[in-house]
């Protein structure tokens, strides 16, 4: 998952929102969701699950659920980048993992 399907330089990392806590000027709640992503996270890609959304003054924030290497998972809060977050499909019939081509998008759809 260490590849990019893109031309050229990898997009940037996921950063956490800024400001004191990650829900700090967002709003309440927005939209819960359960998209599987390929996030561009600490230099490398992982595959993760988004949880929610939020939208405040800064734009987008998102939970992303990413598995950690000790079997457990982590819940963390990125401020959103289009070109950082790649959605992924499952395939019904096989049950595989299917990447999605990148698209333009403004935001969370």
């Amino acid at each position: 998952m260490s590849q990019s399907l893109r031309f050229g330089p990898h997009p940037p990392d996921l950063q956490p929102p800024p400001g004191p806590a990650p829900k700090d000027g967002y709003a309440r709640f927005e939209k819960r969701d359960f998209q599987i992503v390929r996030a561009r996270v600490a230099g490398t890609w992982r595959l993760g699950v988004v949880r929610e959304w939020r939208r405040g003054r800064r734009g987008w924030a998102v939970r992303i659920e990413l598995p950690d290497p000790a079997g457990s998972s982590v819940d963390l809060w990125f401020q959103f980048e289009p070109a950082s977050v790649d959605p992924v499909a499952v395939d019904p019939d096989t049950g595989m993992v299917v990447l999605l081509p990148p698209r333009l998008r403004g935001g969370p759809s």
